[in-house]
């Protein structure tokens, strides 16, 4: 039920079974106003039916090809790609190009024109909050917000609870806790962030919002609750939503779980690590700046999002670990982190990088995404090593090939790069 197609396929359906259903209903009755032996028929009703059950048939086929189509397992894959695609074109704040993207800003205009007269506009990400800290306010001069209810971070209303804070007296600033992102679990009754007045607009910035005896503190604090609670969406099932790290999550536990005795698909997992790839090309190209949700230059609500060090080893850890045992499988990790690699250096050195946000990252965050790499790969080729100790074997001139191929296009040398304008051809160093 994730494909949009088989959801409108079967809205048809429902709506063609209900259309017949009234047609029966007045076939055979009597028209209003006349007595007539006859019984009556709405003519246009049976001829339309015709017609009506010829696109029933098409679309029935339809149906059952995009379903059996959906079973297989590179349909599976390259949904998932696609979707945590959209997630991260949405949080670098960015939209696709076509006939939808006009859609889209046409739709985004008429909102924006109708709520103009009560909010501000919301200021676009920084070059630093994908490195800035975020704090957590001092001890003693913040509130708890705890969570109502148990279950996945699937959506967050950041701008919507910003305002919400923003129109408070006094003004309030929100920091969500630290292990509380997009696509992780928290429980009911632990913390889910912390508040305070706003030290912009309130001189006493260590006032607390619920001070002891104040009663309109604990009332403020009370509905602060309810707002982030509102605005933070908890789902009972981990379902993605906003979250890239799903993505991440679900097609590495494909590529787990095809390695395990029962199936034993090497095949199927190499496929799941070319998905991975894709998705990982488009992560490393692009921020993953954290939200901080600013009106007017101050600062109301900052959450933490996932960073690249974390969603790579979100998969390379359970690749590493479960799926060592294949040869065909390690090499196309190596290959894979060889990939992202060469991504890295080619924007660090100032080429060419097409990014889904504006603008990409700076030089120096490649260059510390291309040592996490590095890093990986080094402990992808220790264990490699390991596993197949003998120096000799076919397997380790494998994966010393492998990795060889990975050394070649992670050197840092710009001169592999420069192609010279009279010759046309590419000069290697």
């Amino acid at each position: 039920m994730r494909s949009s197609a088989n959801v409108r396929c079967l809205s048809i359906f429902i709506g063609f079974f209900a259309y017949c259903m009234t047609v029966i209903f007045f076939v055979g009755g009597e028209a209003p106003g006349e007595q007539e032996e006859d019984p009556f028929t709405p003519e246009w009703a049976v001829d339309i039916l015709g017609l009506y059950s010829i696109l029933f048939l098409w679309l029935l086929i339809f149906f059952m090809h995009n379903f059996l189509c959906g079973l297989h397992l590179q349909h599976i894959l390259r949904n998932i790609v696609q979707e945590n695609k959209r997630s991260l074109r949405e949080a670098n704040w960015s939209v696709e190009e076509g006939f939808c993207h006009w859609i889209m800003e046409i739709t985004g205009w008429v909102k924006k024109s109708a709520t103009s007269f009560r909010r501000q506009t919301i200021e676009p990400p920084r070059e630093s909050d994908e490195i800035e800290p975020l704090d957590e306010f001092a001890p003693g001069h913040r509130d708890i917000i705890l969570a109502k209810r148990s279950g996945y971070i699937c959506s967050a209303d950041l701008h919507w609870l910003a305002h919400q804070l923003r129109k408070e007296r006094p003004p309030l600033q929100l920091c969500v806790s630290r292990r509380v992102m997009k696509g992780t679990f928290v429980t009911e009754g632990t913390v889910l962030a912390w508040v305070r007045v706003h030290p912009e607009n309130d001189s006493s910035s260590s006032t607390s919002v619920a001070s002891s005896g104040n009663m309109r503190g604990e009332e403020q604090l009370h509905r602060v609750t309810r707002m982030v609670n509102r605005a933070l969406r908890v789902s009972r099932e981990d379902r993605g939503g906003e979250s890239i790290s799903f993505g991440v999550r679900e097609i590495t536990e494909i590529a787990v779980r095809v390695m395990t005795s029962s199936v034993n698909d090497p095949h199927a997992a190499v496929s799941a690590i070319d998905r991975i790839s894709e998705l990982f090309k488009d992560i490393v190209r692009n921020k993953l700046h954290h939200h901080f949700v600013r009106i007017g230059g101050r600062l109301y609500v900052a959450m933490r999002s996932w960073s690249f060090e974390e969603l790579l080893a979100l998969c390379m850890h359970s690749l590493r670990f479960y799926c060592q045992k294949d040869l065909f499988v390690m090499e196309r990790s190596i290959d894979m982190l060889a990939d992202l690699g060469f991504i890295c250096i080619r924007a660090k050195n100032g080429h060419s990088n097409t990014s889904i946000g504006s603008p990409p990252p700076s030089a120096a965050e490649f260059g510390r995404r291309f040592n996490i790499i590095q890093t990986h790969l080094d402990q992808l080729a220790a264990d490699a090593r390991s596993q197949y100790a003998d120096a000799g074997s076919t397997e380790r001139r494998v994966i010393e090939e492998a990795l060889e191929r990975a050394r070649d296009l992670m050197r840092d040398d710009q001169s592999r790069y420069l192609i010279p304008r009279q010759s046309g051809m590419i000069s290697l160093a």
